[in-house]
């Protein structure tokens, strides 16, 4: 069975079929089943909403304030809210295009719901939950699935899961994590270092004071994504058209609330404001010297959405994510001993920190990137303190020619 066909069959999960539909054809999926697309093209948005605000407010607002994080037209990108603990005081949103998500509808005819591959794993609150599926080509290192609670979630090439495993324990660390099939070692160090237990059946979540995890059991399925967010509402007013006129007389009122959200909106703003210098200044040290910055997981979300927006944009206008990929790659097969640190830069390159054993480990390390389609500048070289490795710092970029 070819790798693409194992990756469109139909996958039983507990109570619940699941089918899968990537590039190629249609799933077919049987009355039922929950199709699934890649989560790479529906990346999770986190945003500072006012807990005050509910319903269609809570939309507008949400609406306004991706637009700021990510200067996206939201007249060309598809958003639903992700359901948390607090249905109704959602803050993460799910963000998709929606040419593509056109076709994944018209691909999923007769399925009982069409969602993002990451909601379909088991998911409770405080436990993470990760999966590493194969890769369809030899010369790939796959995906990873996460759930990071019950609402949150992403799905990226397992090279980067890493950084954005990483940025996420800063955040919120979890209390046990959950391996859904073989843990890669990588990632199960980083989680050792953290001191986190790990476990591979739902069933010992208990033994660490967690709710047993559920598929679909957190309200995944109001995030269809075949259903209009708007058709609800568009309903509700033809309903309410007949009552327009009493409706006026509760104009004073209304300009009383609306007076408060004016209020509040302006409290956001400033609350906004706060949050965004602490992130300016944490980010421009560690990914971004210069121009628009975003935290590490919305920038990486953002790129994402601005690609799948951007229908027939030529391969040369590669991200910082792609770089970034492809040096992960290739550094992890040259020599080096350890990697003190990676810094992105705004015009598209990447400054790495790394050990070597020697300075003729050095020059091969050069040649490997070379050799991967990489421009390499040896920025500064030396021996360590001990003088029993090289410290070298170099600068990175795709070559001309880089494929």
């Amino acid at each position: 069975m070819s790798a693409r066909r194992a990756r469109n069959r139909s996958e039983a999960g507990p109570g619940t079929a699941f089918a899968r539909i990537g590039a190629g054809p249609a799933a077919n999926p049987a009355p039922g089943q929950v199709v699934l697309v890649p989560g790479a093209q529906v990346p999770v948005i986190a945003l500072d909403l006012p807990t005050g605000v509910r319903g269609v407010q809570r939309e507008r607002i949400a609406t306004r304030a991706l637009r700021d994080l990510t200067g996206l037209d939201p007249a060309r990108i598809d958003m639903r809210p992700l359901p948390g603990p607090r249905p109704q005081a959602w803050s993460r949103v799910l963000v998709t295009d929606p040419a593509r998500l056109a076709d994944w509808r018209a691909r999923s005819a007769g399925a009982r719901a069409l969602l993002p591959d990451y909601l379909s794993l088991p998911a409770a609150e405080g436990l993470w939950t990760l999966q590493h599926r194969a890769p369809e080509t030899d010369d790939a290192d796959g995906e990873i699935l996460a759930r990071l609670g019950t609402d949150d979630g992403f799905t990226i090439e397992t090279a980067a899961a890493r950084l954005m495993l990483a940025a996420a324990l800063r955040e919120a660390p979890p209390r046990a994590v959950l391996w859904i099939g073989t843990p890669l070692p990588d990632l199960a160090a980083l989680f050792e270092a953290a001191e986190l237990p790990q476990i591979d059946r739902a069933e010992d979540a208990a033994r660490h004071g967690l709710t047993a995890p559920s598929v679909l059991g957190h309200g995944e399925e109001s995030c269809d994504l075949r259903q209009d967010p708007g058709q609800e509402r568009d309903h509700l007013r033809r309903r309410l058209l007949p009552w327009r006129w009493p409706a006026l007389a509760a104009a004073a009122a209304l300009a009383v609330w609306c007076a408060a959200l004016v209020l509040e909106t302006r409290q956001l703003r400033e609350r906004t404001a706060t949050v965004t210098a602490q992130t300016l200044e944490m980010t421009r040290q560690h990914f971004i010297p210069a121009g628009p910055i975003l935290d590490i997981r919305a920038q990486i979300g953002a790129e994402m959405a601005n690609r799948q927006a951007r229908l027939g944009a030529a391969r040369d206008q590669r991200s910082g994510l792609d770089l970034m990929n492809r040096a992960a790659t290739l550094i992890d097969r040259a020599e080096a001993t350890g990697v003190d640190d990676l810094s992105y830069t705004a015009d598209g390159g990447l400054v790495a920190r790394l050990r070597v054993p020697d300075y003729a480990a050095q020059d091969r390390l050069a040649e490997t990137l070379s050799a991967g389609g990489l421009a390499v500048e040896v920025i500064e070289s030396g021996l360590s303190e001990d003088g029993a490795e090289v410290r070298v710092e170099i600068a990175l970029a795709l070559a001309e020619d880089g494929r």
